[in-house]
């Protein structure tokens, strides 16, 4: 699979992963092609609602500002992880919707967190990329790209 994104400020990505930061709070449009190896193509424009935080920080793995945190395996077929690097941060929120920016499934942290690890059970999900969203204690928003196999 091959993918593109093109950000509504003119930065783009080929990266299977790629992170982005939004200069302000507010909806951004990202437009995502993905392309197999038969040359089929889908694409969508999804909206990202960035929220505003009070968090501040650097760490050399996500920027200025962020606190990071890892998922893994990616891609995953019945379980997905989500830890954040500095084992201070809780996720208050976490969410998982599809390429087009539907709600698919919501976690209660405290009920999937193992330490400061949060497991999350993706076996009953469709074959497909979805956007996974994590929302910290102090309100910093994290959005990664999943794929479920």
């Amino acid at each position: 699979l091959s993918y593109s994104y093109e950000f509504e400020d003119g930065d783009t990505s080929t990266d299977k992963n790629p992170s982005h930061v939004f200069m302000a709070a507010g909806a951004h449009q990202v437009k995502v092609t993905v392309r197999d190896g038969r040359n089929l193509v889908t694409q969508e424009t999804i909206t990202i609602q960035v929220n505003r935080s009070n968090e501040a920080g650097f760490n050399t793995d996500s920027g200025f500002g962020q606190t990071s945190i890892k998922m893994y395996p990616n891609p995953a077929s019945s379980i997905v992880n989500l830890q954040p690097t500095d084992e201070s941060v809780e996720i208050a929120e976490i969410a998982i919707f599809d390429i087009r920016g539907r709600l698919i499934q919501k976690y209660e942290p405290s009920i999937v967190a193992n330490g400061n690890r949060y497991t999350l059970k993706v076996d009953d999900l469709a074959a497909g990329v979805y956007l996974v969203t994590t929302t910290t204690e102090s309100g910093a928003t994290q959005m990664h790209r999943l794929i479920v196999e």
